[in-house]
């Protein structure tokens, strides 16, 4: 035997609410104190005799924002925060080799720039010719008769 189908029933229809209260429309609609009119989705009791160019707001001596009986405002979507941004980190600095000492030798080529050693201190040379003369006497960092004119004292 087939099996004879069970009809489904039909939903109802939710009936739609009918607003109690007058639209307001510019110019004319027109009111008398205590009267509650919707207007931009909102329901506003009137005072203070507005007349028919009032546009009902929160903020007017005309209106008063009341409760609408029969009508849902629309609620004011909450607006959704901006996410705070993550710092991008700093990166570590790279710490600064330090020089490796080269003993200071009479007739070595040097560049300017380049750190030496000499009697317990170190000397960074300036004129590249001067620094690399052979003359001890007159270069030699810290002890020649000129050393100065070759070389800067750093230690």
């Amino acid at each position: 035997p087939t099996p004879t189908p069970t009809p489904t029933p039909t939903p109802t229809p939710t009936p739609t609410p009918t607003p109690t209260e007058t639209p307001w429309i510019g110019g004319q609609t027109s009111v008398n104190n205590g009267d509650v009119v919707s207007y931009g989705g909102a329901c506003f009791e009137a005072k203070n005799s507005p007349g028919v160019w009032e546009a009902p707001t929160s903020v007017s001596w005309f209106w008063t924002e009341v409760s609408c009986s029969g009508v849902t405002p629309t609620p004011t979507p909450t607006p959704t925060p901006t996410p705070t941004p993550t710092p991008t980190p700093t990166p570590t600095p790279t710490p600064t080799p330090t020089p490796i000492e080269t003993e200071y030798v009479a007739g070595t080529a040097y560049v300017a720039g380049e750190i030496v050693s000499n009697v317990g201190n170190m000397y960074q040379c300036d004129i590249a010719g001067w620094c690399s003369s052979a003359s001890a006497y007159h270069y030699a960092p810290g002890t020649g008769s000129a050393w100065s004119s070759a070389w800067t004292l750093i230690e």
